[in-house]
């Protein structure tokens, strides 16, 4: 794809000065332009047991890179410990099957870099 020098120039890294120095005693430090993509990749999985599944997720998640992974049916419970389920990169939300009852479960896990926050809904249904 042939770039314009505009585009070129944009993508160099900005040579700036912190705010009268209070962090760094104003020595001078490179910044590099950050491109935002208004574009989320998610992937949707229906696991059915995510336990004998995790390599495989692994390994999509590798080839694909997506920003968001929702997972249905994880069939996860308070036996599986949280460091069982966690992906390098990604935050990890979760919410097992209440009740002691087998199967169900959700995961979702958000790309760090997004910075996500967890928001727990006090609605008496959930």
């Amino acid at each position: 794809m042939n770039r314009g020098r505009e585009e070129i120039e944009r993508d160099k890294a900005i040579p700036c000065r912190s705010n009268a120095g209070l962090w760094d005693g104003g020595v001078d430090k490179t910044a590099k332009k950050v491109t935002l993509n208004n574009n989320l990749t998610c992937i949707y999985v229906n696991a059915r047991s995510i336990m004998n599944k995790l390599l495989w997720l692994e390994a999509v998640i590798e080839a694909t890179s997506p920003d968001i992974v929702g997972i249905t049916e994880s069939w996860s419970h308070d036996g599986i410990l949280e460091a069982e389920l966690e992906l390098a990169g990604y935050n990890l939300y979760r919410e097992d099957r209440k009740g002691g009852m087998k199967g169900g479960g959700v995961l979702l896990y958000v790309r760090s870099e997004l910075r996500p926050v967890f928001f727990k809904s006090i609605d008496q249904y959930m």
